[in-house]
């Protein structure tokens, strides 16, 4: 179907992770920091001293040997891990796009680990009896306020930290008889550097992508 046809929205939901399933966040979090920020480090060092760049896919073929040696915390996903690449180079394109534009650019810079509040998995995670799963993380409670289009194509989910509460953006695909539904929805969102989705009801179960 014609990308003109499909519709991108995001459905936020509060959840309620358990001491240990918070600690398990924060401490993917903090490694998803540090991915950025060593990641940052390498672009600027090979830029300044070799005048070369580093592409996004050099950098996630790095992860691999990362992933290998079992470093950051356990049983993390390989996507979680991607997410902080995929930001630091969206925010790269950002850069150079304001510079060819000739507007102020605003170089890339480090991220503080206590405002490193959000994370993105494209895979290794799903649904499962009315809780949200998450590959090293475990089954978290979600407060499903309101339904989700039925037909709606699951895409990533967000969780994130705001004000000491934790949220869950789903990023959806609607098309056909599910955007029709959808457009007397206002649309909710979570401005947290990505686009997200979500619904379902208990006892159904909803597979994410795989990992």
């Amino acid at each position: 179907m014609p990308d003109r046809e499909r519709l991108r929205r995001t459905f936020r939901y509060r959840i309620y992770p358990t001491v240990r399933q918070r600690l398990a966040i924060e401490a993917q979090l903090g490694f998803a920091c540090q991915i950025y920020n060593a990641a940052l480090e390498q672009r600027r060092y090979a830029w300044r001293g070799r005048n070369r760049s580093v592409s996004l896919y050099e950098q996630f073929r790095e992860l691999t040997d990362v992933r290998a040696a079992n470093m950051g915390p356990t049983k993390m996903s390989c996507s979680a891990m991607r997410d902080p690449l995929r930001r630091l180079d969206l925010a790269f394109a950002a850069f150079f796009r304001r510079v060819e534009s000739g507007a102020k650019p605003v170089y890339p810079r480090f991220r503080a680990a206590r405002r490193y509040d959000s994370l993105t998995w494209a895979t290794g995670w799903g649904l499962q009896n009315g809780r949200l799963a998450l590959q090293g993380i475990g089954h978290t409670r979600v407060k499903w306020h309101r339904p989700l289009p039925p037909s709606a194509e699951l895409r990533t989910v967000t969780i994130g930290r705001v004000a000491g509460r934790w949220y869950g953006c789903f990023s959806l695909t609607l098309s056909g008889a599910s955007r029709a539904a959808a457009e007397g929805q206002p649309a909710v969102g979570l401005d947290l550097g990505v686009k997200q989705f979500a619904t379902l009801s208990t006892g159904e179960q909803i597979r994410g992508p795989r990992a």
